[in-house]
């Protein structure tokens, strides 16, 4: 497939991506299935004179259109000097040869910015009605993730969202009247932020006691590092940001009840470490901590979807139960089940 480019893979010097041999005769070979941002691009290919070696040489990008008048980004390697450039006589083998992109000069892909690549693969899925205004209220909240990438893969836009994109974000996807939208996931939210009052008994009801996430089999990990920049070149990550105790009080905390828990995070879609460290930052909030959750039912007819009240996933409330010695504690919603009944399952997560 012909490969989707976001932002700048490759910005630290890796050989993100891939470039295609599109025409033998002059040379050129295609960056991107899609306009870019002209620029300049690093070309890792074979050298000329000597094609089982490699070298690399910086050429600018040019907008075309292919055979079926589809747009696409390319570059002619016929002017260049180092890499083969002549693909005849001991250089023929050239267009064989596999050859790649270091995305760090002034040219780039689409939008790298989260909201937008979400954006970009939400529109990809056929037959999903989308709650646009929801995924467009999280760009403020998204400010600051960068996601630089390549897709050129045969792999489907839900598979690369739900399975590369989502992860790395403090997001969730939910279904609501409008269609698959997008919230947020607030770990560190306050009362001030609660969007209702659960009190049990008063059209809410536990169905269970209130327990510690680890007793249902939650991992506490205090240490995180994120392995990113990705080379193609060699299928693996060049570089890693760690996030633990010695750089956040939260894992600091954790550090002290639970000892040192540390987990890897590997991405395809990072390349600056500001980004790498946000991402292994919002996971320490997410798991250093050994919270407090509960199940509850819901009267449908308030908190279902249409209900004065209506709770979805990532929404914050307060929950009040007596029983439980819990009085307006800030909980964030983890889960909604919607029965077809009078009652709507929820899951509470206790911040």
């Amino acid at each position: 497939s012909y490969p989707r480019v976001y932002g700048r893979p490759g910005q630290d010097g890796t050989a993100a991506s891939k470039a295609l041999v599109i025409d033998s005769v002059n040379r050129k070979l295609m960056v991107a299935g899609h306009r870019c941002a002209v620029g300049s691009v690093t070309i890792v290919g074979p050298k000329q004179g000597a094609p089982d070696e490699t070298v690399e040489e910086v050429f600018s990008i040019v907008n075309t259109t292919d055979g079926n008048g589809r747009p696409i980004a390319t570059v002619d390697v016929s002017t260049g000097s180092t890499v083969a450039h002549t693909w005849t006589g001991a250089t023929a083998s050239a267009q064989d040869k596999d050859w790649y992109v270091k995305w760090e000069g002034t040219a780039s892909g689409l939008s790298p910015a989260a909201t937008d690549v979400v954006t970009d693969l939400l529109r990809h899925l056929v037959g999903v009605p989308i709650d646009w205004p929801s995924v467009e209220s999280m760009r403020a909240y998204l400010q600051g993730y960068t996601l630089d990438g390549v897709i050129d893969t045969t792999t489907g836009a839900e598979a690369v969202l739900m399975q590369q994109i989502l992860p790395l974000l403090p997001v969730r996807l939910v279904r609501g009247v409008s269609g698959l939208g997008m919230v947020p996931v607030r770990w560190g939210a306050t009362a001030q932020d609660a969007r209702c009052a659960l009190v049990a008994g008063d059209q809410c009801w536990p169905t269970s006691r209130v327990r510690y996430a680890s007793e249902s089999g939650y991992r506490v990990v205090n240490q995180w590092s994120v392995r990113w920049a990705m080379s193609r070149r060699s299928d693996g990550p060049r570089r890693t940001t760690s996030v633990g105790p010695s750089r956040s009080g939260d894992a600091s905390a954790s550090l002290q009840i639970h000892g040192l828990r540390a987990e890897v995070l590997e991405t395809a879609w990072v390349y600056t470490a500001a980004t790498a460290g946000r991402i292994a930052l919002d996971r320490i909030r997410e798991t250093a901590t050994d919270r407090q959750i509960v199940d509850v039912e819901v009267s449908a007819a308030t908190y279902g979807i249409g209900g004065v009240r209506e709770i979805t996933v990532g929404d914050v409330v307060t929950y009040t139960d007596p029983e439980e010695s819990l009085s307006s504690a800030v909980a964030l919603v983890s889960s909604v089940t919607r029965r077809g009944s009078e009652t709507d399952s929820v899951g509470l997560v206790l911040l």
